[in-house]
Formats: structure tokens, C-alpha cells, sequence
């Protein structure tokens, strides 16, 4: 009678026992014998350490060892692992996308920078090599007008007699010549006398004509070719006209030359 009495508070007391460490304990009973905070601090481990397999959150569960194949305790079952695992990998996403829009942003700014210094560095050497092409120009013009220099090129003369391009006045001459000078750019089409010839320009079927004075007679002859290129400075002093294949008689101006080139 005794050993039954004793017998069935032992038989009692275990099972509370066995009840309560599957449905309260904060641990379970699976290969590793961790508490439920500690496992899932070992998913969230995995899961950062391997952020690219989102579609596998099964298996930050499986492969960590917290479940045994046959083990499914009720305290941290495997489809809370899983789901918690999910919304790990969610953060992670969110994470990555965050840094990688920031990551994005700073490179756009830094390229944006290179490009506007890359801007401002041909911007400051345009303007020092206009700068230096100005001063050198000065220079020029002021050896060339004191007569330390001649010109030696129509460039040369044009900065000497401060001439202007005079291309548009072959496509329309002025009622009134303006006695100016000119720089002008053709090929000699033909003779129109002694001294005068009959030019068209480099860029158009326009006409003008051209006056070689005494002085620079013997370089023209020496020189010039028919449907040869030349330059010229020369003043303008009159109009004329020319007479083209269909009879066709077209106003013009003409140049008194001052410089002569043959650019043949």
C-alpha cells in the first residue's frame, strides 16, 4: 500500500515534467540543445552571411543544424524558422538596395564632378590659348606696324591694314565702295587686262575682281597661274562687272591690291 502511494506522485510528477519542457521550455530538444533566442540569432547569422540566396530560407533552418530530420518541436517550429528567416532576408534586401542607391548616387555625383571639372579645365585652356593668341597677335601687330617686321603672309597684312574679310561683298557689292580694306581668298578665273583679273572664291560661284599695281606686278607675273589660288589684301575702291558663259553681266567689286600671294 505504501509503494503504490509513493508510485503514482513519482508517475505524476514526471509527466508534468515532460509536458512542461515541450510546451513551455524556452529550449528544444533538436541535434543542438539552444534556447529559441540563440537560434534565431543563428539564422540571422546566416542569413547576413549569405545575402543573395533569399529563395532559399528553408534553408537557414535546415543546413544550421537546429532541427533534427524527424525533430519538429512546438516551442520553434521549422515554418517560424523559415518565416522569420524570410523577413531577415527582406531586411537584408532593403539594406542592399539602400546602399546600393546611395552607392549609385555618389558615384552619379562623383562622375558629375569629373565632368564639370573636365569642363572648366577646356574652358580655362581655350581662354589661355585665346589670351595667347592675342598677346602674340599684339606683339605681331606692333612689330608690323612700326616696320620691325614686313608681312609674310595675308594673315600678316590683314593685321597691318586692320583689313576685314570681304567675302560677302563678292556675293553682293556695296552701292558705294567704301574705300576699305579687304582680305579676300580665290582662284584666278581669267584676265580682264593688263593688271586687272577676274577672281572667283573658294567657297561660292561668286565673282570679284582684282588690281595688281606697278609695285607688285613683277610677283604676280612671276607667281600667279590661271585656276591658281591666291590671297590678297587690297582696298576697295570701285564696282564693275563680269560676263558669264550665258552672257549673263553680274555686278562686282574691286580690290586694289596692296599684298599679293600665290597659294599654289
Amino acid at each position: 500500500m505504501i509503494r503504490k502511494i509513493i508510485f503514482y506522485p513519482i508517475l505524476f510528477l514526471s509527466a508534468c515534467a515532460t509536458i512542461d519542457d515541450s510546451v513551455y521550455s524556452p529550449f528544444y530538444f533538436g541535434p543542438d540543445n539552444i534556447s529559441i533566442g540563440d537560434a534565431r540569432l543563428k539564422v540571422r547569422q546566416f542569413v547576413r552571411e549569405n545575402p543573395n540566396n533569399f529563395s532559399v530560407s528553408r534553408m537557414a533552418c535546415d543546413s544550421l543544424g537546429i532541427y533534427a530530420q524527424n525533430s519538429k518541436p512546438i516551442n520553434y517550429p521549422l515554418s517560424t524558422c523559415e518565416k522569420e528567416a524570410q523577413e531577415y532576408y527582406a531586411e537584408i534586401r532593403s539594406e542592399i538596395k539602400a546602399k546600393s542607391y546611395s552607392a549609385n548616387k555618389d558615384n552619379l555625383a562623383r562622375q558629375q564632378e569629373r565632368i564639370d571639372e573636365e569642363i572648366r579645365q577646356i574652358a580655362a585652356k581655350k581662354t589661355a590659348e585665346e589670351e595667347d593668341k592675342k598677346r602674340k597677335k599684339d606683339e605681331l601687330k606692333i612689330l608690323l606696324k612700326t616696320g620691325k617686321k614686313q608681312p609674310e603672309s595675308v594673315e600678316e597684312a590683314s593685321i597691318f591694314y586692320d583689313a576685314k574679310q570681304g567675302e560677302a561683298l563678292a556675293n553682293s557689292p556695296k552701292i558705294k565702295p567704301d574705300n576699305q580694306f579687304y582680305s579676300m581668298v580665290g582662284m584666278i578665273n581669267r584676265m580682264d587686262g593688263d593688271n586687272i583679273f577676274v577672281a572667283q572664291l573658294l567657297t561660292s560661284r561668286s565673282y570679284f575682281k582684282v588690281r595688281i599695281p606697278e609695285k607688285l606686278k613683277a610677283e604676280f607675273e612671276k607667281t600667279a597661274k590661271v585656276n591658281g589660288w591666291f590671297g590678297i589684301v587690297g582696298k576697295y575702291t570701285e564696282n564693275s562687272e563680269v560676263l558669264l558663259v550665258l552672257l549673263q553681266s553680274v555686278p562686282v567689286p574691286i580690290f586694289d591690291a596692296v599684298y599679293f600671294q600665290s597659294l599654289n
